[in-house]
């Protein structure tokens, strides 16, 4: 199963963001607005080098803002046969089941 962490320490997500660290912790300083667009688009990338035999299962990983994972979500959502969430423990939440493709 295919995992995707979206917290700050993902370079490959957050390429062309500013992140800074505040008190030990890394904050997205880059408005949101912005972000997200800049997100989408290093989605676009991730998705395409993930080979298709791949894309049954991924689980989506990570403490950030919920809007991070709905714009996430919609890059995954049509492409994977299942989208999970994960608290990173051993608890796992279907959200997505794409009918349309053979699991």
């Amino acid at each position: 199963m295919l995992t995707i962490d979206l917290s700050l320490k993902n370079k490959e997500l957050y390429k062309g963001c500013d992140i800074v660290k505040s008190k030990g912790y890394s904050v997205l300083v880059t408005k949101a607005e912005e972000a997200k667009d800049i997100i989408a688009k290093n989605m676009v990338t991730i998705v395409n080098s993930i080979s298709a035999n791949q894309r049954d299962e991924v689980v989506l990983i990570g403490q950030v803002e919920a809007w991070i994972y709905l714009v996430v979500f919609r890059y995954l959502v049509h492409d994977f046969c299942k989208v999970f969430f994960s608290n990173g423990r051993d608890v796992f939440v279907l959200v997505s089941q794409n009918w349309g493709r053979p699991i």
